[in-house]
This record gives structure tokens, sequence and C-alpha cells, in this order.
């Protein structure tokens, strides 16, 4: 089954139609997931007026220095030693992602399945940064915008 997994995960997408598709696919799979989840959970602090500088620093900001933190150094890190790090890497990395959202458990189920993702994302785009800065941006404008 991991083998299947690896296989998968590890094939890049071809052509730029096949990376926006994966990227969107994983999007809409998110979103879907966000909905559901948010309906589950109660919103621990609502925020106030919207704040041009938290949208900046969400949209923009954290995903571009998240995704570096998260992603693109852990896997750069793998690959010198074993492509097979690489899934272990990430699915470590996805945790602590969540976790450091700072809702505990709830993180876990919002940021850190995100946090997987994103992932899959990554690699299946053949370790495209800007896939992923992509759709981590509008995860968070989706957050800040239309829920």
């Amino acid at each position: 089954m991991l083998e299947k997994l690896e296989k998968w995960l590890f094939t890049p997408a071809k052509t730029l139609q096949d990376k926006a598709q994966i990227t969107a696919t994983a999007f809409l799979v998110n979103m879907l997931y966000l909905v559901s989840i948010v309906a589950l959970l109660t919103l621990i602090n609502e925020q106030e007026a919207w704040q041009y500088k938290a949208i900046f620093y969400g949209c923009i900001l954290a995903p571009l220095w998240e995704e570096m933190a998260f992603r693109v150094l852990p896997v750069m890190v793998a690959r010198q030693f074993s492509d097979k790090l690489i899934i272990p890497v990430l699915g470590i990395s996805a945790f602590l992602f969540g976790w450091g959202h700072g809702q505990g458990p709830n993180s876990l189920l919002i940021q850190g399945v995100g946090g997987i993702l994103l992932s899959v994302v990554y690699v299946k785009t053949n370790y495209s940064y800007w896939s992923v800065v992509g759709m981590h941006a509008l995860w968070n404008f989706w957050l800040y915008f239309l829920t």
C-alpha cells in the first residue's frame, strides 16, 4: 500500500494543465473539508472589523514564509538523505503546521489536514513553491472573506 502511495505521490505532473488541475482539486477538497469542519467546530475567536494588516499578513506573508518553513526546507533536507524520508517529514511537518496555529486539536483538524493537502500539491507539482503558496493564499483568503 505504501509503495502505491509513494509511486503516485512521486510521479510529478507533466504539464502545466495537470499541475493546475491537481492544485485546483486539492484546493476544492480542502475547502469542502474546511466548510464541514467549521460547521462542527465553533470559532474560538471571532475577528472584529476586517483589518487590512491582518489580511496582508494572512494572505500574503504567512503563505510565503509558512510554505518555505513547513514544506520547502524540510523536503530539501529530506531529499539530501533519501526520498524515502519525504513522506515522514511531510507528515511531521503537517502536524507541526497544524499544531503551530495555536488552537490545539482544532488546529490539527483544520490546518493540519490543510498541511497534508498542501504537501501533496507540493510533491505532485514537482516541488513547485508557487503552487502551494497560491493554494495557501487562497485558503487564507477563503477564511477571511467567505467563512
